[in-house]
């Protein structure tokens, strides 16, 4: 991705540092969740506003996450239809199953819930008893054609709600706020909601902000950071980070060359998971000024200074959470030497 250091400069607006260069920051081993897969594969990997992680399993198949993210020639897109058309035909059978693993004040709890909704791509907890998954698009289900569901503990759908098309990311806060972004397919679309460019909506699916587009979102937001109920962090295309407070634009940062993807806010300073993970070289994370872009490079190493291979991000308020070899370890970037 970034064979020629030109490019890495424009990127990251700095030079590229040598492995040796990067500083080491120590990742905290919360738990390990191996023994909990019941033979699934990793869909998805989020943490809600308790600083709680998710797991979400299913019984699809996956495209190899080592190496490229995507086919790269006409053998690897053959193999990759075949795993699309495989994935579409279970579902249509309705025989597709995911569990989440919720992590939460030191306990486990793992909720199976069938297919109670298309594949989702978004998982967050609603509240304390409830969970709340997205599709990607409207679903079939319901007269309103809903995208999302909500469902209890034991995995019984308790709700559906309409929560806008093409959501690239979701969040919730702990007073049950739903929290979303668009990307510019929902964004210049007929849908009334995605054209908003982000949103937020009541836990049932009232839609509480904003009431028209606002440019400074641009067309393409990637992701959210849940700081607080009342404030929100998100990540434009075309613009540096933008804090909400209490429904108002409080915030606008330097533009930030440091990723686009999952971020941790504390202070001053943001922290970016590897926005091309598998993809560069050595898979850092950016410490980025919000003021001046100034970034500083690091890489996750363990307590005893190992170097951790990580990949799936999530990130709530100061914290950065990664999954390495079904482990889950966190970053608190209030406690990085910046």
């Amino acid at each position: 991705m970034f064979s020629s250091d030109l490019l890495f400069e424009g990127t990251y607006g700095c030079s590229r540092p040598n492995a040796s260069e990067l500083l080491p920051v120590v990742a905290r081993k919360l738990f390990s969740f191996a023994d909990r897969l019941d033979g699934f594969s990793i869909a998805r990997f989020e943490v809600g506003p308790n600083d709680d992680p998710l797991i979400l399993l299913d019984n699809l198949v996956h495209w190899p996450r080592e190496g490229r993210h995507y086919p790269t020639d006409r053998a690897e897109n053959l193999r990759f239809e075949a795993m699309m058309e495989s994935n579409k035909a279970l579902m249509a059978a309705g025989e597709g199953q995911f569990k989440i693993i919720h992590f939460r004040n030191g306990d486990f709890m793992d909720v199976n819930i069938g297919q109670s909704v298309r594949e989702p791509l978004h998982l967050q907890p609603l509240g304390s008893d409830h969970y709340l998954l997205c599709a990607l698009h409207y679903s079939d289900f319901g007269k309103n054609n809903e995208n999302g569901i909500v469902v209890d503990r034991s995995g019984n759908v308790v709700e559906r709600l309409l929560l806008g098309r093409c959501i690239e990311a979701m969040k919730t806060t702990i007073n049950g706020n739903i929290w979303t972004c668009y990307f510019d397919e929902g964004v210049y679309s007929d849908d009334p909601i995605s054209q908003k460019g982000v949103g937020c909506f009541d836990r049932h699916g009232k839609h509480l902000y904003p009431d028209e587009y606002n440019s400074i979102f641009a067309d393409w937001c990637y992701n959210i950071n849940v700081e607080a109920d009342d404030s929100v962090w998100f990540s434009p295309s075309m613009t540096g980070l933008v804090q909400v407070v209490n429904f108002t634009v409080k915030t606008i940062s330097a533009e930030q060359k440091a990723g686009l993807g999952v971020f941790a806010i504390y202070g001053e300073h943001a922290l970016w998971a590897p926005s091309y993970p598998n993809i560069a070289a050595v898979d850092f994370f950016v410490v980025s000024n919000l003021q001046t872009s100034k970034n500083k490079f690091y890489q996750a190493v363990d307590d005893n200074g190992q170097v951790i291979k990580h990949e799936y991000y999530a990130a709530c308020g100061s914290k950065m959470y990664f999954v390495a070899n079904h482990d889950v370890y966190v970053i608190d970037l209030k406690d990085v030497q910046i």
